[in-house]
């Protein structure tokens, strides 16, 4: 084409995969079936938390910036060779790679809140230490971001529920409650339960208002 440039992709990107424990994509054939259950192929998510039992630079590093400093060659991170030195870890060299963690639907919510903790903390090593807030293992991923204070608080549905409380039937009440839980990130589900059970099951019966 004249010699002239026609394509040129700047800065590379490298897309990080996300997955929880065990639940990673493995590609087999009927031949290779059993090697690939006793030895699966190692992700990337899987070959960052190897890479901060090893190396303290990368427990620096939140999981998106590790391209920048590392190549992802042979089914592992390993340092760059060229690159800009970085400020006190002269070992260490940085190139101009963007880390792109792949998108995760909120109705896959313990992946979603997996993937949200990637991009809060430090150089995990496993995916309990994700869990792990003030010393504490939380139950859950989400437990973990809400224990951080990195999701809203579920004032503004209490409102709602405490509002409809006051002049809709029961059967609406329960309607809305369900659409709250279906469509709305609700930050925890349980706890909104337990303050409005009264109002989700209270029947009115001859006039008069009895609970179920």
């Amino acid at each position: 084409m004249l010699c002239f440039p026609i394509h040129e992709r700047f800065p590379p990107v490298m897309h990080l995969s996300v997955h929880l424990e065990n639940g990673q994509r493995v590609y087999f054939t009927e031949d290779n079936a059993i090697h690939k259950i006793i030895n699966p192929q190692k992700t990337t998510l899987m070959a960052f938390f190897e890479l901060c039992r090893v190396d303290n630079f990368a427990k620096t590093l939140f999981y998106c910036e590790v391209p920048a400093y590392y190549v992802w060659k042979n089914n592992k991170f390993s340092r760059r060779k060229k690159g800009k030195a970085v400020l006190g870890y002269m070992e260490i060299k940085k190139d101009q790679v963007l880390g792109r963690v792949y998108t995760v639907h909120p109705g896959n919510a313990e992946c979603y809140y997996l993937r949200l903790l990637l991009h809060k903390i430090h150089g995990p090593t496993s995916f309990t230490a994700l869990k792990i807030v003030a010393g504490v293992v939380q139950p859950s991923f989400q437990a973990a971001c809400r224990a951080l204070g990195l999701l809203e608080d579920d004032t503004h549905w209490n409102s709602t529920l405490e509002e409809a409380s006051i002049s809709e039937s029961p059967n609406k009440i329960r309607e809305l409650f369900a659409i709250i839980l279906v469509f709305c990130q609700v930050g925890d589900p349980i706890k909104l339960w337990e303050k409005h059970p009264v109002w989700i099951f209270i029947t009115i019966t001859r006039g008069k208002i009895c609970n179920q």
